[in-house]
């Protein structure tokens, strides 16, 4: 409920909240939730809040608008920022901390964004034109890593990433508490399992809690005109449930109220307007599902609000709310859920008894004003390291993070010598072989005159496009000017994944008639990459030189395929460049090269950033046996980092360049 919602073919998430509690002595399941106006007020925190702007045109946005004013009145002092909202004029998280007082005039940033904007895709282009954005504030936010404010993120719709995607939008930003009403044991755990990874849950607190909504918006007095409300996306791989109620309604002879869906709109204005609000309340029922996931769906907490039964199947987590099935919400599916609406229809007493505990449930412990008082009261605890309770009871990973953190080892003072550079910053323009080479083996990219001149990307570009792979050949780019700058003659490609850079090295000694050699490790002795690129070869293993078997400049690298002794013929040769493109261990595949490595060698690592920890650990490793320092060229959250290891000297110069 904390972020704005684009996908208008899932539901909106439900929304965040927090309390400072404890559990019922004789209770275990259900959280007790104390309300303390003076706590919250020696609890505040000054935050900057980043958000887009909501329409009050659709339900959800009127919810935000009430809940931004109570964080206003919780956190004094708090910066509401984003698109549409006043005095938006720049994405740049630390230019904004600046015009507001800088990183000491806060406590923590709360992100409450979309997925897929952290992610690094742009702004929708309906809300650019809405808001009259220029193409440079069509990105938000940018250099959220750049802060060591600690970071929060409220979100909901996680199926929107993937697992990896989620690795990098936490880690690399840094965020130390993830807030959301769709986490364990509010979702499924294999659900929970498969898109946060160990490396996710090992250090970011995940704070599982409940949705919410406003006593101001729903009608709960109206009369009531049908018997089923049917509304939401009609997503059947995704609410299967849901669909199947429908056909089961549809053939029951009862009075049905079919909304249209207006989607999760942020403009001004819907068309056709919204009637949600009112169908809700002069529905007696409203009929929903909890998706594939079972979450806690918001058609719930709404329909207690207007004083309308809900029917939902089988919902993860609802005894920590203080529900029960059959007494504040009917619990049916498709298979008897026409049998038990006509049963709550046809007995007006049970009717009344359901509508009154759940809207009196709903008042005392599920409006937003209460949600933001708990979150007022549980976030400083949490970040401060103190005594907390409350939803964070529930958390599958709370007392897991803070364990790791006190018993990680002391800093190491010794460490090498890291200087880290924004990609962004760096004078690199990717070449005509460069690209020729690029096109060539990944045909189904298209780039335009200003793309081909530059690695900046044309404003309509997502930058998560580019993160497939225009930043891979920016990367490539960047190691073949090194080559140049440097004068550098034999190199190895450890991994060649999806790149193309010995194709590129080899290209640059036979283009300038220059002697050397160029090793590729192929760790792709199969069918799996050729899906995409060679239809011709599925039907047989293949190998990168008979993939590249076409290019002229591929007959020129050595290729080793990845087996015991792989790198026996690279023994006793040193080798001017080492890039570490993709290794199945870092660690060990160095120590077998390290006699390859002279102190000139250049050693580059690609997938380096806060997204990798064992990566970095492995990088550091390498970087103390070799006496180097390290270079990070840093992406942000749109791809991963490069590191390269250098000589002082060397590092100077690269640098300087």
């Amino acid at each position: 409920m904390l972020c704005a919602r684009h996908n208008k073919n899932t539901r909106r998430p439900a929304g965040a909240r927090m309390g400072n509690t404890g559990r019922r002595p004789e209770d275990h399941t259900t959280l007790v939730f104390e309300q303390n106006p003076q706590r919250v007020h020696e609890a505040g925190m000054k935050l900057l809040y980043l958000s887009i702007k909501q329409t009050t045109a659709l339900a959800q946005g009127r919810l935000i608008s009430e809940m931004e004013e109570l964080i206003a009145q919780y956190f004094p002092g708090s910066v509401l920022y984003g698109p549409g909202y006043p005095g938006y004029h720049t994405a740049d998280v630390p230019e904004i901390l600046e015009t507001y007082g800088g990183e000491n005039n806060f406590d923590a940033i709360f992100c409450a964004l979309p997925e897929r904007e952290l992610a690094g895709d742009p702004l929708g282009l309906q809300l650019s034109l809405k808001y009259v954005l220029p193409s440079h504030l069509w990105h938000f936010p940018l250099n959220l890593h750049k802060t060591k404010l600690p970071k929060i993120l409220a979100c909901g719709d996680f199926w929107h990433l993937s697992p990896q995607d989620w690795n990098r939008v936490l880690l690399s930003n840094n965020f130390c508490l993830y807030i959301s009403a769709f986490l364990s044991p509010f979702i499924t755990p294999e659900a929970m399992r498969y898109y946060f990874p160990p490396t996710v849950q090992e250090k970011v607190i995940f704070m599982p809690i409940g949705s919410y909504a406003s006593e101001n918006i729903y009608i709960p007095g109206l009369p009531k005109q049908h018997d089923i409300l049917l509304a939401g996306a009609n997503v059947p791989e995704f609410y299967p449930v849901r669909s199947q109620m429908a056909q089961a309604f549809q053939q029951s002879g009862l009075s049905l109220c079919v909304p249209h869906h207006p989607g999760y709109s942020l403009l001004k204005t819907v068309s056709p307007p919204s009637s949600y609000v009112q169908d809700l309340a002069q529905s007696r029922i409203s009929a929903f599902c909890s998706s594939q996931f079972h979450f806690m769906p918001l058609k719930l907490f709404e329909a207690m609000a207007s004083c309308t039964v809900a029917l939902c199947d089988n919902i993860c987590g609802v005894e920590h709310l203080g529900m029960e099935p059959d007494k504040h919400f009917i619990l049916a599916d498709s298979s008897n859920c026409v049998e038990k609406a006509q049963h709550w229809l046809e007995h007006p007493d049970l009717y009344k008894e359901t509508t009154e505990a759940a809207y009196a449930l709903f008042r005392s412990r599920h409006t937003v004003s209460i949600r933001m008082r708990e979150l007022a009261e549980q976030i400083p605890p949490i970040l401060n390291g103190g005594h907390a309770h409350g939803w964070i009871d529930l958390s599958p990973n709370f007392q897991l993070v803070r364990a790791l953190s006190r018993s990680a080892p002391p800093r190491n003072d010794q460490k090498s010598r890291i200087i880290k550079k924004d990609w962004w910053d760096m004078a690199t323009a990717i070449q005509k072989e460069t690209w020729h080479y690029w096109y060539q083996l990944f045909p189904l990219q298209y780039p335009d005159a200003i793309t081909l001149e530059t690695v900046r990307l044309p404003n309509y570009w997502s930058l998560r496009t580019a993160a497939l792979g225009h930043l891979e050949a920016f990367k490539a780019q960047l190691l073949l000017n090194i080559i140049q700058q440097n004068n550098l003659h034999s190199f190895l490609e450890v991994g060649t994944g999806m790149g193309y850079y010995s194709i590129l090295w080899a290209d640059y000694l036979r283009r300038n008639n220059k002697r050397g050699i160029v090793f590729a490790e192929d760790s792709l002795p199969g069918r799996g990459l050729t899906k995409v690129m060679s239809p011709q070869y599925l039907q047989m293993d293949v190998t990168r030189d008979l993939l590249w078997a076409g290019i002229p400049a591929a007959r020129d690298i050595h290729f080793l395929l990845r087996r015991d002794g792989w790198h026996s013929p690279l023994a006793r040769k040193k080798l001017d460049l080492l890039f570490f493109n993709t290794s199945p261990n870092l660690q060990k595949d160095f120590e077998k090269l390290s006699s390859s490595v002279g102190p000139q060698s250049i050693l580059a690592v690609n997938s380096y950033g806060s997204a990798y920890p064992k990566i970095m650990d492995a990088v550091e490793y390498m970087a103390k046996a070799l006496n180097k320092d390290i270079l990070q060229i840093d992406f942000g959250p749109y791809d991963s980092g490069l590191a390269l290891l250098l000589s002082s000297p060397a590092m100077d110069t690269i640098i300087k360049a």
